[in-house]
């Protein structure tokens, strides 16, 4: 079977990125004296990462303060420790090998770029769709 077009997502998808988030939001709350299991708060990001953060927002009364420290410790933990999942690059570069097209449609802005360049993805796309 050959692959015409694959419309990919960035975080779960192309990348293992949900550990690090996990992490992270769960570093932040743990800053706020909660202490809730990582394997919960995953569960609510793979639904969405506005659903995490209304959820624990609304279970524990948590202000804007939080969501604002749980993004400045994820970035901070993401450049070093996203990676791509294994066979990621190779897949992408058969598909456009093939004659296929990949894109890229995702929530991220300029992380993703980065990341995809950082790991050599980014030639193998025709286009990207990211926030700002």
């Amino acid at each position: 079977m050959r692959f015409t077009h694959a419309i990919w997502d960035f975080d779960g998808t192309l990348f293992d990125s949900y550990p690090v988030m996990a992490a992270a939001f769960h570093n932040a709350l743990m800053e706020w004296g909660i202490d809730e299991p990582i394997d919960a708060i995953h569960a609510y990001m793979k639904i969405s990462m506005g659903d995490a953060l209304r959820h624990y927002q609304e279970q524990y009364r948590l202000s804007e303060d939080f969501s604002a420290r749980y993004k400045s410790l994820g970035k901070s933990a993401e450049r070093g420790n996203i990676i791509p999942f294994a066979g990621v690059a190779e897949l992408c570069k058969a598909i456009r090998q093939s004659g296929g097209s990949n894109y890229l449609l995702t929530h991220r802005g300029e992380s993703a770029v980065f990341f995809m360049e950082k790991y050599g993805l980014l030639a193998n796309f025709t286009e990207l769709v990211t926030s700002k």
